[in-house]
Formats: structure tokens, sequence, C-alpha cells
């Protein structure tokens, strides 16, 4: 399984001499830039020309900002299919060119750096969106991965908030569209602190089931009882009854295993205050230890 945007299956089938290939990709459409004119265009096998449709440009580092349109190319009072770089993007990136929330159009969104990284320039970050701003592929690799690690360990770090505006606003792409969610993903620890961040949301832990190789089963239960912690502190420090707050912690792993049938109930359960069934009889264990 690939969690890469441009991951493509190679499909063959032979019969009798006859051969027949196939190419499966995510995305049926594809945007276009055009470095000569400034411009992107749309293209499409499937789309019809006689459904309007908009590119929208979205702050990376800033998703809880309203995206914003891109202006078409006009040719006198007729507007062309194609589209210009808005003024805004000037400044503020990177940028990332997406499809509106429609179930009728789909594509590969595309990134837009206004302006080249100064690699020479490169600094720790502070925060999500710093490190949003400061990765790059190749001169700056680690930047969204060392601040995840950074979270990880941070149960209230004001980045989690980042990562829920993401998800409330963008959620309809596809989640390897993002590095933060591939840096997730690779976080063992983090991720379970955002599961109990977004109280187990059934939709999202399916996302991720689905779009990356994450093998739940390895997660360690140090991880998951430290964010138990983490989540009743936190809900102490605001005067919750303790009572409701067991109740939460049995809620949140129900959604847990309603999303992910094949995760062992044994692990639910513990992880709701019950102890985990020795393997060996508890006289012979203590030999064994």
């Amino acid at each position: 399984l690939s969690d890469k945007l441009d991951a493509e299956v190679a499909i063959s089938i032979k019969c009798r001499g006859y051969r027949k290939q196939f190419t499966v990709r995510r995305f049926a459409s594809e945007v276009k830039f055009d470095s000569i004119d400034q411009l992107y265009s749309f293209e499409s096998n499937t789309f019809s020309d006689e459904i309007s449709h908009n590119l929208l440009a979205m702050r990376i580092a800033e998703p809880e900002c309203k995206p914003i349109n891109l202006p078409r190319r006009m040719l006198g009072s007729i507007e062309l299919d194609r589209f210009e770089i808005a003024k805004e993007m000037t400044k503020g990136g990177p940028w990332l060119i997406i499809p509106e929330n429609r179930t009728d159009i789909d594509f590969r969104p595309v990134f837009y750096f206004e302006d080249s990284l100064e690699v020479s320039d490169v600094k720790p970050s502070s925060s999500m969106q710093s490190a949003v701003k400061a990765f790059h592929p190749k001169f700056n690799p680690m930047a969204i991965a060392d601040m995840m690690e950074i979270m990880a360990n941070d149960y209230h770090h004001s980045s989690w908030l980042y990562m829920r505006s993401l998800w409330d606003n963008f959620g309809y792409l596809p989640l390897s569209t993002f590095e933060v969610f591939k840096a997730l993903t690779n976080n063992l620890k983090a991720l379970t602190i955002i599961l109990f961040k977004f109280e187990m949301d059934e939709e999202f832990i399916r996302r991720l089931d689905t779009e990356f190789p994450v093998l739940w089963e390895l997660i360690p239960l140090d991880y998951w009882h430290s964010a138990i912690n983490d989540f009743t502190n936190a809900m102490k420090k605001i005067d919750i009854p303790a009572d409701f707050i067991h109740e939460q912690v049995n809620s949140i792993f129900d959604r847990l295993s309603n999303s992910l049938p094949t995760y062992p109930v044994e692990i639910i359960e513990h992880l709701k205050g019950k102890k985990l069934a020795t393997r060996l009889p508890l006289s012979l264990e203590k030999e064994v230890l």
C-alpha cells in the first residue's frame, strides 16, 4: 500500500494471445500549470464541459482561512477555461491548488510556491504552521516530522488546533495530500493523542486506515495509556466528574472498535480498564519471569 498521491496500479490481462493493459490512478482529472503564461488549466477525460467548475487556492499553513477562487482568464467579455494566479498568492504561501468540496469534480491537488526556500535560513520550528512553511522535500524534509515528535510529547501543544482545522475544513481531500498526516501516521505516539483530541472520530480513523499503511496492533500499550492519562487529566482540570470521564473513555474506545472491526477486542477491553488475561498460569508465569 502506497500513500503517494501519484501511485498507480498496472493491470495486465492476457488470454489466447490477446493482451489488454489498464492503469488505475487515484484521480481521473488533473490540473496543469503553464509556466510561460502563468495559467492553470483543468483537464479530464470524464468531466463534462457543461458543468462549471472552479479552482481554489488554500494556505497550507493556515487551514482555518477560507480558500480563495482563482480568477478565470478573460478574452474580452468571454471567460476562458484557464485560471490565473490570484493576487493574494504573492505571499502567505505555500499554497495548494484544490478542487471544490463537490462529489462531481476531483483532481490531484498541486502546490504553488510564490518564492524559493532560503536554505541557509532554515531554523527549528515552534509550531506546525511554521514547520509547514519551512518544509521542503529536498532541503528541509524533516521539518514536519520533527514538529510532530514535539507534539507527541505535549498533549496541550497549540498545534493540535492546526490539525483540527485541517481536518474540519479540508478533510474531503485525500489525507496523503498533506505531509502532516503522513508524519502523523509515522509517529504512533502522536497518533494516539490525536485520536483522543478528535474523540475517536470514526470517519477520521477509517480514512487513516484506508489511506495509510497503519499497523494499529503495533501501537504500544504505553502510548495508549499515556494518551488516556492526558485526556483524563485535561477533563479533571475543568472539574468533570470522574464517573463521566470513565464513561467517555469507554465510549471513545467503543468508537475505535467500531472503526477497526479487526482490532483485538481484548486490547479494547484492557484499555477500558480490564486486566489483560495472562498467557500462562500465574504460578508458572512467576517462575518464568
